[in-house]
């Protein structure tokens, strides 16, 4: 039998390099469970580069026992969850630090919204354990130097647990060793991952494997993880995964994490996007929990959908600071709609993403940092719809969205950072769109009138209740037939259809039309 700091030591050995100032090389997790306290004990070995002194978080229930660097035990100061480490004798060398601690993790109330440690049991009452710390900081678990732009560009978790169930974790397994009263499992992700995405899951789980062939001969490998009992449901769900990941990746490109692979877990809680170990607890149904999510009677999985699109828009492409947190959820939601597309219509689509409207609250603005129920997700979905009008064709706006989620890819960008990149694509400012729809709760609204001269119908618009500087394209159209698409802002314009009665088209922009 091979002990858990054989295990660690042996794959430990991988070198990477950083990918930003607020990510790390590495960093192995060594756990062991104890399902009937509720309790965890940890050791926690991260690779800093030279620098001269470090703080982490460490939620404070737990105990630390020691901290090594470099293979010497080390001072530390601790306030509440905040750790300095004394590294001066280390400055100038790259530093392997390892944390030893044990305690009772904080319980998810509600999860994944309240996130913490989720330990429940399974319909034959056996441990059913999972994690979210999106919302709440992977500091719950593990050190961390910040909420947002902290990961590792290579993490390895090792679970100590009950040899009769299974410790499902990111990326690839590695080792799995069946001891008399336990197992012990070893996962690693070689992709960048950030910390709240790096999970645990641990219940009677089997094993279901595909793969997804893509026309230039390459492969993707799909691990899923149901409950025992759950087997014939999950075949027949996770035929969906297939041709969603066709669509995504012909709009947004390759899987990310390709060396990773694929992978959904079954979790005791709605979703959560863990970097490929997809939290999945829709109940094998369409929808979201068995109702009708898209509002206009669409028949997928909403979870699978949703939760997979951030593989790209939040795993990949990724916010720098809370903050920038919309765009992850902004644009996964966009997803949702070029999903609709691949899988029905462009129609169809435009009536998903339009239904959208009847979940913006509009109590306050996105980038205020109150609460706005789903806003970030909703708004933020048709603010993106919005902005793809600016491109003259349909070919040249997904030009520019692969071309975006590519060159960011793996990295985190800020709001500023983002607005940059789009104006400058689009060639024009986009400051004033951007502020309209994230710094104000204000919804463009469109005026305009018609007059008619011989044989040829004038038509004067502009918006009301926008800020300096917007401006917003808006198609003109009757049925089905569009015929003029004019770039309107505050100032009254003046523009000549031959037909009387063509509407400005709301629903593929997000503005308010008189009825």
């Amino acid at each position: 039998m091979i002990s858990s700091k054989a295990v660690l030591l042996s794959l430990f050995l991988i070198s990477c390099t950083v990918l930003s100032a607020q990510w790390l090389t590495k960093q192995n997790l060594i756990v062991k469970i104890n399902v009937e306290q509720k309790e965890i004990g940890v050791q926690c070995v991260q690779v800093w580069p030279a620098q001269k002194s470090i703080a982490v978080l460490l939620h404070q229930n737990f105990k630390i026992d020691s901290i090594i660097c470099n293979g010497k035990k080390i001072d530390f100061s601790r306030k509440d969850s905040l750790l300095k480490l004394d590294v001066v004798e280390f400055e100038n060398v790259k530093k392997v630090i390892s944390y030893f601690y044990h305690g009772k993790p904080k319980e998810a109330v509600n999860p994944p919204w309240d996130g913490g440690f989720v330990w429940k049991t399974d319909n034959n009452e056996k441990p059913f354990i999972s994690t979210a710390m999106q919302d709440i900081g992977a500091y719950h678990w593990f050190p961390i130097a910040s909420k947002f732009d902290f990961g590792f560009n290579n993490s390895v978790v090792t679970c100590t647990y009950p040899k009769e169930l299974f410790f499902k974790g990111n990326g690839k397994l590695v080792q799995d060793f069946i001891q008399p009263l336990q197992r012990t499992t070893s996962w690693e992700t070689k992709t960048p991952i950030s910390a709240y995405n790096i999970c645990l899951n641990i219940g009677d789980f089997i094993h279901l494997s595909d793969t997804m062939s893509r026309i230039d001969g390459t492969k993707l490998s799909l691990d899923y993880y149901p409950l025992s009992y759950n087997k014939e449901k999950a075949n027949k769900q996770f035929e969906q995964v297939i041709p969603m990941l066709n669509c995504f990746e012909k709009y947004f490109g390759e899987f990310p994490a390709q060396s990773d692979g694929f992978s959904i877990v079954e979790a005791p809680f709605a979703g959560m996007e863990h970097q490929t170990a997809i939290a999945y607890g829709n109940k094998y149904q369409n929808g979201y929990n068995g109702d009708d999510y898209s509002g206009i009677g669409l028949n997928f999985d909403f979870i699978i959908i949703h939760e997979s699109g951030h593989e790209w828009w939040g795993n990949s492409v990724k916010a720098c600071n809370a903050e920038g947190f919309w765009l992850q959820e902004a644009f996964c939601t966009y997803a949702e709609y070029i999903y609709v597309k691949c899988l029905y219509s462009d129609s169809i689509a435009d009536k998903y993403i339009n239904h959208k409207r009847t979940l913006v609250t509009n109590k306050a603005s996105i980038l205020s940092g109150k609460k706005t129920g789903i806003d970030m997700y909703s708004k933020g979905a048709l603010m993106i719809r919005s902005l793809q009008n600016f491109c003259k064709t349909e070919d040249a706006w997904f030009r520019l969205l692969k071309q975006f989620a590519l060159e960011h890819k793996h990295k985190c960008i800020t709001t500023e950072e983002l607005i940059a990149w789009w104006s400058k694509q689009m060639k024009t400012d986009l400051k004033p769109f951007f502020k309209q729809y994230l710094e104000t709760s204000m919804i463009p609204e469109l005026v305009f009138s018609v007059e008619k001269k011989k044989n040829i119908f004038i038509y004067t618009a502009k918006f009301n209740n926008i800020v300096e500087g917007f401006e917003l394209p808006v198609t003109w159209s009757k049925g089905t037939t569009t015929n003029k698409v004019i770039f309107l802002n505050n100032q009254e314009f003046s523009f000549e259809l031959d037909i009387e009665d063509a509407q400005p088209n709301s629903k593929i922009s997000f503005f308010i039309a008189p009825k």
